[in-house]
């Protein structure tokens, strides 16, 4: 899913922050699950965000 033009504003933030989770849950874990398709989705959620001028907070993906 790359085209959220049809996709309000707080469904796009939720599956933001859904990966957000995801990603948290990986911290500490062996196996991880969260990879580069991942980030990919994450970032094309957070263009859509700056585009929409939503306000939100980036996935520190350093510190995960």
């Amino acid at each position: 899913m790359s085209d959220f033009h049809g996709i309000s504003d707080e469904s796009v933030r939720r599956l933001y922050e859904s990966i957000r989770e995801q990603a948290a849950m990986d911290v500490g874990n062996r196996h991880r699950f969260m990879g580069e398709a991942a980030k990919k989705q994450a970032q094309r959620l957070r263009d859509e965000m700056t585009c929409r001028r939503l306000v939100f907070t980036p996935i520190d993906w350093v510190g995960l």
